[in-house]
This record gives structure tokens, sequence and C-alpha cells, in this order.
């Protein structure tokens, strides 16, 4: 029995030390496999780089754009008041040199010529007629009789209305206005700025003689009750016919100014459509409309003002006219009124009626010497009042005048235009070399407006293209002319250098060195609305007729060039606080962040100027988590 629990304990002891050993080798599995991956993160905690040696060589640097491709030279056709008589061509055609394309009618442009000439002699004549009219004032002075005012002042009336319905006339003729050169333009405008000038004068008269007047009426409306005679109603009808004179001289400067006005708003369109027109001339007809429009306005509201006077004179007359009917025959003749004064106002007077007063313009105001009002009979507290206002008829006629004189010459500017544009007009337009018919824009029967910035069709030339682009202000500067370019285009190579580099940045909506409209549109986003510089370039080569104008071309520009110069690895550069860097590597592989200095930027490699010498080995491509100081190893070296 001892003996078999001697043996037991034995047993025992063997099991548990063979579970010990089993238990020692579960744990030694598990420290091995906690501790290979953490001696094996510590082995890999050196990060890898590719390193490249800092060198002397050359460096090419390119400015890569996109460019459009356009024709050389285009044939743009125009023809300014001429009806298309027949069209020889379709669009898409390919044309000869010499080849007829279109058939124009003459007879427009001389009939429009010959229209010009005799509305002008018709208002010479009739300022002729409006001097002669002054003349007599002049020699009458203060003595003229009164009975001869209204005949004079009518003759006037007549007159100047003749004068302002001619001058209606060539409104109708605006819209057959040949272009004008930068010459006549400047011409006009100073005729206008006459226009402006003699308005001023005539318009500060005039608003003092409508102060005065509506002064005047307000004082006769207090004292008609005491003054309802004949030489009162004598004094409100030469009153009012004084007004419808002034009324004819406003509507005069409004005729005036609406004709100028009328002249400018589509001049302005068509200088804005034009390429290369001169800013400074778009910015004098631009600030020459917003006057007009200004002292347009105001005049408008001063006739209004008159208007207004004339109704309550009327009332006032009517006033008058009443009471005197109602007097006895006996009484209605004891004012001792000369009987050429009393017929006057009946008979010989011509009050024109606010309707007709629409249709017509100018006007003035005539003095009438004291002695000779208070012969007539008119009451002496009552003249007191009203002498001395207004304004001489003699001055307004005289400002008026010169008013008129730079209208005319206004209009003798559009009389020149058309001889000259009759002078360079042509019944045929044939093609000015070998070319293809872009946008045809008209057909038999059309008569294009003077005023459109659209050619009636353009010819492209064949095979000579050149590549536009706008440069912004980040790569101008960096261009000049003369430098080369290499394109590609649908797989083909082609060369060519800048030719051509605008002076100064505009819009490229307007400013592509040639007008959107030359081109069809092909240009018209070409560089977006921001100001930038037009940039032209020649493109030259093989299979020149495969291209296809308004397709982008890829172009490649060399700014720069430079041979043994110090470079490196266009992937080592790296950005840090701003400044542009490198990695060094160092003793020991510590890296180091080194500020550089750049030069021209090829497309592999980029010129050093200063940070770093030859030899310096570089960090090619380096991993972000790299910092200053870290220790690395290198996996791939470029000598």
């Amino acid at each position: 029995m001892a003996h078999e629990q001697s043996s037991n304990i034995i047993s025992k002891k063997k099991f548990n030390y063979k579970k010990f050993l089993i238990r020692a080798a579960i744990v030694l599995v598990l420290v091995a496999i906690v501790a290979v991956p953490l001696l094996s993160n510590k082995r890999n905690s050196l990060l890898a780089v590719n390193t490249a040696v800092a060198k002397k060589g050359d460096v090419d640097e390119y400015l890569s754009l996109e460019a459009r491709l356009v024709p050389k030279e285009i044939q743009k056709v125009t023809a300014s008041g001429q009806t298309v008589l027949q069209v020889h061509v379709e669009e898409g055609e390919e044309v000869k040199c010499g080849q007829l394309l279109l058939t124009l009618d003459m007879s427009e442009l001389e009939r429009t010529l010959e229209e010009r000439k005799k509305a002008l002699e018709g208002q010479n004549k009739l300022m002729r007629d409006i001097e002669n009219l002054i003349a007599t004032l002049k020699r009458a002075g203060r003595s003229l009789d009164f009975s001869k005012v209204s005949e004079l002042t009518g003759n006037a009336n007549e007159l100047l209305t003749k004068l302002n319905e001619l001058a209606a006339d060539w409104q109708d003729m605006t819209n057959k206005l040949p272009a004008l050169n930068t010459e006549l333009i400047k011409k006009s405008l100073g005729r206008i700025n006459g226009i402006l000038s003699n308005s001023d004068e005539l318009m500060e008269k005039a608003i003092k003689f409508v102060e005065d007047t509506e002064a005047e009426v307000e004082r006769l409306r207090e004292s008609i009750a005491d003054n309802r005679n004949n030489a009162t109603l004598l004094l409100l009808k030469s009153r009012r016919e004084q007004l419808v004179l002034m009324r004819l001289t406003l509507v005069s400067i409004e005729m005036a100014l609406t004709a100028a006005y009328d002249y400018v708003l589509p001049l302005l369109d068509n200088l804005l459509a034009e390429e290369d027109t001169d800013l400074s001339l778009i910015e004098s007809v631009t600030e020459l409309s917003r006057i007009l429009a200004s002292r347009l306005s105001e005049t408008r509201e001063l006739i209004a003002r008159v208007d207004v006077l004339l109704e309550e004179i009327d009332s006032l007359i009517e006033d008058v006219e009443e009471a005197l009917e109602q007097q006895p025959a006996s009484t209605t003749a004891t004012h001792n009124v000369p009987a050429a004064m009393i017929s006057t106002p009946a008979d010989s007077i011509k009050l024109t009626s606010l309707s007709t007063l629409n249709a017509v313009s100018s006007g003035s105001n005539i003095r009438i010497g004291r002695a000779r009002l208070q012969a007539g009979g008119i009451d002496s507290a009552l003249l007191s009042q009203t002498s001395g206002q207004g304004s001489d008829i003699l001055s307004l006629l005289t400002s008026g005048m010169g008013q008129y004189g730079q209208l005319m010459g206004l209009f003798d500017n559009s009389v020149e235009a058309a001889e000259k544009a009759l002078a360079e007009a042509k019944p045929e337009v044939r093609a000015d070399f070998d070319g293809t018919i872009v946008h045809l824009n008209v057909k038999e029967g059309d008569q294009p407006s003077i005023f459109s910035s659209t050619p009636l069709l353009e010819v492209y030339r064949h095979g000579d293209f050149e590549a536009v682009f706008q440069a912004n202000e980040n790569d101008a500067h960096r261009l000049k002319k003369g430098d080369r370019v290499d394109y590609l285009f649908a797989g083909m190579v082609f060369h060519g250098e800048i030719i051509y580099k605008a002076p100064i940045a505009e819009s490229a909506s307007d400013f592509l060195g040639q007008s959107s409209f030359d081109l069809g549109g092909i240009l018209g986003t070409v560089g977006g609305m921001s100001p930038t510089v037009t940039v032209r370039m020649s493109v030259k080569g093989e299979n020149l007729d495969k291209l296809t104008p308004g397709f982008n071309i890829r172009a490649d520009i060399e700014i720069g060039h430079k041979t043994d110069v110090l470079t490196v690895p266009v992937e080592s550069l790296i950005r840090d606080k701003g400044r542009d860097c490198v990695l060094r590597l160092g003793e020991n592989d510590v890296v180091a962040i080194v500020p550089v200095r750049l030069g021209l930027q090829g497309a592999t490699t980029v010129e050093i100027i200063e940070g770093i010498d030859i030899g310096d080995v570089i960090v090619v491509n380096p991993n972000p988590d790299i910092k200053d100081g870290s220790r690395v190893t290198v996996k791939n070296h470029t000598p």
C-alpha cells in the first residue's frame, strides 16, 4: 500500500513538471508575438528617402497654355448706306483673289448726299432771313412803333418755326449717316459743345424771363379788377406774344439738344464696337451724352412752366375781354389809346394755341418804351411794376442764331461725311486674297445700318494662321516679342514665336487684337473679363492646311534658357513657412530644411541661385512626415 502511494506521488511530480514546461512554452510564444513587432518597428522607424545631388546643368523654362487659332488676315466687308443688289458667294465657299463677292447700289448714297445739301441750303436761307430781321430790329432800336411789334415778332415766329421743322427733318436722315472718321467726329463734338455753350446762354435768359413773367402775372392777377381796359388787354396780349416767342426759343433749344443727343448715342455705340478706339474719345462722347440728357430734362421742365403761364395769361385775357364786352361803347373808347394800338391786338397779333405750340420752337421778348405805353393809356402804377422785366428780343434772337449756327455746323459735318462715303464707296466688292467666305450676314435687298458693327461678310486667308491668347498679370511680364513657341495640335507639331504683345491690359471681351465680330465670336471667351494683355504668335510648319481657325492649340512658350547653372530636381522643392526650401542630407543621415532662392524653373529641373552648393545631397519627393533634424535611411540615390 505504501509502495503504491509513493508511486502516485512520483507520478504527480512528473505530471506537474510537464505542465510547467507547457505553460512556459506558451509564455515564450506570447512574448515572441509581442516583442518581434516591437523590435521590427524600432528597426523601421527611420523613413526611407530618395536622394539626388545638386549639380551644374541647363534649364529651359516654358509657359504652357491654350491659345486660339485665328487667320493671319481677314477681309471685312462693310457698306454704309448702300443696298446689296446681288450676293455672288455662299458661306463656306472657297474664293480666289479678285473674285466678285457683292454688287452694291450707289444711288442711295448719291440721294442721301443730295437731300442733305438741299436741306442745308434751305436752313441757311432761313437763317439769312432771321439775320435780316435782327438787322431790322437793330435799326429800329427803342423807337420801334408798337403797331409793328406783332408783325416783326410774328415773322420771327414763322421763320424760327420753319427753321425748326427743317432741323427736325435731319432726324430722319440720322439712320442714313455714313460712318464718320475720327477727324469728323472730333469736329462734330466741337459743334455739340458749341450747342451746349449757346444753350447755357439762352437758358439763363429764358429762366430770368419766365421768373419775371411769373411774378408779373401774379401782380396782374391782383390788380386786374381795377385795370380791365384796352390798355391792360394790349399789355397782356403783348406779354403772351412774348411768351409764345420765348416758348419757341426753348423748343429750339430742345430741338438742337435732341439733334445732338440723337447723334451722340448711336455714335457712342459705334465707337464701343470698333476695335482700337481712342479711349479718350469714348470718354468724351460718354460725358457729352450725359450732359445732353441733363440739359434736355431742364429745358423740357422750363417749357412746361411756360405752358402754365400761357394758360394763366389766357385766363386773364378772357376775364378782361368779358369785362370790356359788358361795358358801354363810350366807356371802352375813353382811354386815349391810339387807333393803331387798339386794332393791333384783335387783328394783327397771331395768338398761337397751346396745341399748335407743341409743334414749333424758339422765342423772345421786346421792351416797349415807357412813354409809348403811358401814352397808350396803361396805368402808370401797373407800368412801374412791369417795365424793365424780361429779355430783349434782339438778344434772344442773336443767341438763338448762335445756337443754330452750331447745329448747322453739325449738319454740315454730316454732308461732308456723305461726300466722303460716296467717294470711297464701290459698286463691286472683290476678294483681296485666296480664302474662305465666313459669316455671310446679308442677302440681296439688304441695306445695312451704318451703326452696325457686324460686317456684311468676312474672308479668311487660306493656310496662314496666328495663335492668340490673353496673358494675365502673373504671366505678361515674363513674355516678350521674339520668344520661341512650340505647338501641339491633334498630334501634329508646329512652331513659331511671339510677334505682338499689347502695351496695355484691356478687357479680354473687348480687345483681342481683332474684335469678336472679326472672327464671328470665336475669340469671345478667351481670357475671361479681367484685364489681360493680348499676345499674338506666328504659327509655322507642315500641315498648316489641317488647322481649323477657332480651335484651341497647346502652346509652350520658352520664357528662359540658362546653361551651366546649379540645378536640383523639381520634385525636391518644398514650401516651409511661406518659403521655397529643400531637405539637405547631412552627417548620420540627418536632414535639414534649407531655404533656397529659385531662378528658372524647367519641366524637370530648377535653377538654385542661393541656399545650397554643388555636391549637396538633396531629398527628392520627401515624405511630409520628415521634419527638420529627422534621421532617415537612403533608399535610392541619383548621382
